[in-house]
């Protein structure tokens, strides 16, 4: 039984269990609650040390600054342009459609196992400030991780700038830490059906159905921002990259086809550069560059699936956020998403950070998890289609 099935069985009979005893769950409704946070608890475990190793091991392996040249910092500018345009059309139009989701007082307070949720607050001088940490240590220790972010990427910017071998054992460990982490995130995730199961039964027991409505609200939302992301980054990758879109769409689909039925981008790879050196015909450097360096590091549907998901969880857990909030969560996607795995359904491990970094209570995340396998399909093809069309972009004027 494949890891998916496990997961959608364990959600099923929770959702089906929890609506069925419904108010009479009693010490169930206590154990269920029990098992479900220390399988959310697991995962908090993993993900600040996962997001520093990543970042870490990322960022300071791309190689001398000197080597790096104009192509890289094009590369990289366009991959954050990307980002934060995709991530802001997110935060702008889930909060227009959220207003279509009905959540009432009991229901809010069962999404966050009846505790009430800590508001962000956040102005705009308080999230400035905490841009720079004080103490990295502190901010690991405090959950801060905007402030561990910056501090991450900041130290691996710095090891480009010391001694090859001394870099080298520094980028060793670090990507030793994000190995463990990955194998320890893989135990946690073979419990899922376990966890998944239990936060679907407290729920279901507490507000009913309604959570099923609830639940597939997002997976419609999620999905439809996707693919009208996906759908107007042709005529746009058409424009910049100077090609035609018809031969753009021809040249990406078979690389969006093992995409869609891997969801691995890596998984794509081949593909991708074939269709960039024998259909596009785009210059080796391009190719040879630009395409292994989106692929570790450019998930654009991060970006969306992470301001999704937090202003979902804002919506059913009864938090009602200004501008700078939602800006908050935008700015924080697009620096997570630098930092996820290479691994199915693995945006969901940095909503952890992102959900603690803006005072939104964790339980929701089981749930979006188990619920995730059909967007998953197509943020992995909308990654290949924006690593593919950032390479066609790059290209213009490089040939």
């Amino acid at each position: 039984m494949t890891q998916n099935v496990r997961v959608v069985l364990g959600l099923g009979v929770g959702l089906a269990g929890g609506w069925i005893v419904g108010e009479r769950a009693g010490w169930l409704s206590t154990t269920a609650e029990i098992v479900g946070t220390l399988w959310v608890n697991a995962i908090r475990m993993t993900a600040l040390p996962l997001v520093v190793a990543l970042l870490v091991a990322g960022v300071g392996s791309v190689g001398e600054p000197r080597t790096i040249g104009r192509l890289g910092v094009r590369a990289l500018a366009l991959f954050v342009v990307m980002l934060a345009c995709a991530g802001t059309f997110a935060g702008i139009v889930s909060p227009l459609a959220l207003r279509w989701l009905s959540v009432d007082g009991a229901t809010a307070a069962a999404w966050s196992s009846g505790a009430p949720p800590k508001a962000a607050a956040l102005s705009l001088t308080q999230f400035l400030m905490q841009v720079i940490p004080v103490n990295p240590f502190q901010a690991a220790a405090e959950g801060t991780v905007l402030a561990l972010v910056v501090f991450s990427v900041a130290f691996a910017l710095a090891l480009l700038f010391i001694e090859e071998q001394r870099r080298a054992a520094v980028l060793g460990v670090a990507q030793a830490v994000a190995d463990a982490m990955l194998v320890l995130l893989g135990w946690v995730l073979w419990a899922a059906w376990a966890g998944i199961a239990a936060l679907a039964f407290t729920l279901t027991s507490r507000v009913g159905a309604g959570a099923v409505g609830a639940l597939g609200f997002y997976v419609v939302l999620l999905s439809g921002i996707i693919c009208f992301v996906m759908a107007i980054m042709y005529p746009l990758v058409a424009i910049a990259g100077g090609r035609r879109m018809g031969t753009i769409a021809r040249a990406f689909l078979p690389a969006q086809a093992v995409a869609a039925s891997s969801r691995s981008s890596l998984a794509a790879l081949p593909l991708m550069v074939e269709a960039a050196e024998d259909k596009l015909k785009l210059p080796r450097a391009v190719v040879g560059f630009v395409l292994p360096l989106a692929v570790s590091t450019f998930r654009i549907s991060a970006s969306m699936s992470l301001v999704v998901a937090a202003l979902f969880a804002a919506k059913v857990t009864g938090l009602n956020w200004s501008f700078v909030e939602v800006a908050t969560v935008v700015v924080m996607a697009a620096l997570l998403s630098f930092s996820v795995p290479g691994i199915p359904n693995a945006s969901f491990v940095m909503m952890i950070p992102l959900f603690q970094a803006v005072g939104l209570p964790l339980e929701p995340v089981g749930l979006l998890l188990a619920v995730d396998m059909i967007p998953d399909i197509f943020k992995t093809t909308l990654n290949v289609t924006g690593q593919l069309g950032a390479a066609v972009i790059l290209s213009r004027g490089d040939g």
